[in-house]
């Protein structure tokens, strides 16, 4: 270990040279990287000290453990070499109150306290992403006005989120995800222009503030793999900016029916939620809403009957869940491209509707094991252009498949109750991918040579 560098009138270097350092000489010494007595030092104090503009160049000094700038009140900007201090624990900027520029990023991985208390105009973000031993932030971090972004994506040790007295107008993201918070202050609405909040991972979370449900300006809101988490407030006002919303991998039973407040939501992720058991009538209502995945949520075991045209989802997932049979109302999703219902393993049946769907593109049934029948297309359908029915317990395919116009993706594989394929299928020429590998009833095969020309597989 290096000698101490202690804050006093002047320092003193043996065995170098004979003489007395004050601070300039520190300061210079640092930037030219010239003195190993500094460059091996552990600790350094430069509190009170008048260090002009930017502090010392850190690229040489690797043992730092501490560095210590309190009351530094002529500094004005951090130097970026700072984030190379990998064996750092404690970086203290409190009083120096006219700093405005500090590094957008502090990856120093051993780093624990953080102490900054400025009175400037700091126009950067800030991240703190990384650092695995950070386990505070400092208080007076609420009290930066300026301050838009801040990311302590990853700090592992990070257990709370300090209060915020004050209404902040400039924070507009805030990155909290795979830290150990358990909760949020409800003076989080005091954010009043946060865009985005990401609590991602955070595996100790386990409650959420009425007031996150009250703040104006949020648009996307990430709580996803919270896997303690078993509750989403009510959402007792509307939210005008929210558009993103993901739940996925939390342990939520149920979403409240004022869901339907979010007037604007265009995403919803409620994917891995095994606990869900329903979803709000609600949820049909909502008349923006583009993106719905419940896939993996292996205790659903219903879908709502929806009276109303829900014409913006275009996608829906729902695949791994225990639901039985679709609703025949699906066919109010008039402009739905994309059904998944890959595995499952539950569902017996398909409503006659899902063939009139006109702008159904991309239909997957794979891994439904106890689906025995697909049913008849009796309308022309112009959009469907890529079926996956590999794994289910079709016995055969309607000769209606002839009603699929688009160029068409048939998977058919491993349909081990498949025995025979319709004739018709010859005369599809829109047909360009089929796969009946593992189809180990099947003994014929269409010898048309028209078919088998246009097959790219």
């Amino acid at each position: 270990m290096g000698r101490e560098i202690v804050r006093e009138e002047s320092i003193k270097v043996p065995e170098k040279r004979n003489r007395l350092w004050n601070y300039e000489d520190v300061h210079h010494v640092l930037i030219q990287n010239t003195a190993s007595e500094v460059v091996e030092s552990i600790i350094l104090d430069l509190s009170f000290s008048k260090l002009k503009v930017k502090n010392p160049d850190f690229t040489e000094a690797k043992n730092l453990e501490k560095v210590v700038f309190r009351r530094c009140t002529s500094l004005l900007e951090v130097h970026p070499s700072i984030s190379s201090l990998d064996n750092l624990v404690l970086l203290d900027f409190e009083n120096c109150r006219n700093l405005k520029i500090f590094p957008s990023r502090i990856g120093m991985k051993s780093l624990r306290t953080l102490k900054l208390s400025w009175y400037g105009s700091l126009n950067k973000f800030l991240e703190i992403s990384g650092c695995r031993k950070f386990e505070n932030l400092p208080s007076s971090i609420s009290h930066k006005k300026s301050l838009q972004c801040l990311d302590v994506f990853g700090c592992s040790k990070l257990e709370k989120f300090p209060k915020i007295p004050e209404v902040k107008n400039k924070l507009s993201g805030l990155y909290l995800g795979r830290t150990t918070i358990k909760e949020l202050p409800a003076s989080v609405l005091n954010l009043t222009n946060l865009v985005t909040l990401s609590l991602n991972d955070c595996k100790e979370l386990e409650s959420l503030p009425s007031s996150i449900c009250q703040m104006k300006s949020l648009q996307y809101l990430d709580i996803s793999r919270c896997s303690n988490l078993e509750k989403f407030p009510e959402i007792s006002k509307v939210m005008n900016k929210l558009s993103k919303l993901y739940l996925g991998g939390t342990a939520i039973k149920e979403l409240p029916p004022s869901v339907l407040n979010l007037i604007n939501l265009v995403t919803l992720k409620l994917n891995d939620c095994r606990e869900l058991e329903s979803l709000p009538s609600s949820i049909c209502h909502m008349k923006s809403l583009q993106y719905l995945d419940v896939s993996g949520c292996s205790n659903l075991e219903k879908f709502l009957e929806n009276s109303e045209v829900m014409n913006k989802l275009y996608e829906l997932y729902f695949g791994g869940i225990a639901i039985k049979e679709l609703p025949a109302s699906v066919l109010n999703l008039t402009n739905l491209v994309s059904l998944r219902l890959n595995d499952c393993r539950e569902l017996e049946s398909l409503p006659s509707s899902i063939c009139q769907m006109k702008s159904l593109q991309y239909l997957d049934i794979s891994g439904c094991s106890n689906l025995e029948k697909f049913p008849e297309i009796s309308q022309v359908m112009n959009m469907l252009s890529e079926l996956y029915f590999g794994g289910t317990a079709i016995k055969e395919l309607p000769a209606s498949v002839l009603n699929l116009l688009s160029p068409v993706t048939l998977m058919l594989n491993d349909c081990r109750e498949l025995e025979s394929l319709p004739s018709r299928i010859c005369h599809m020429k829109s047909l360009q991918y089929l796969y009946v590998s593992g189809c180990s009833n099947l003994e014929t095969f269409s010898e048309n040579s028209e078919v088998l020309n246009k097959l790219s597989a």
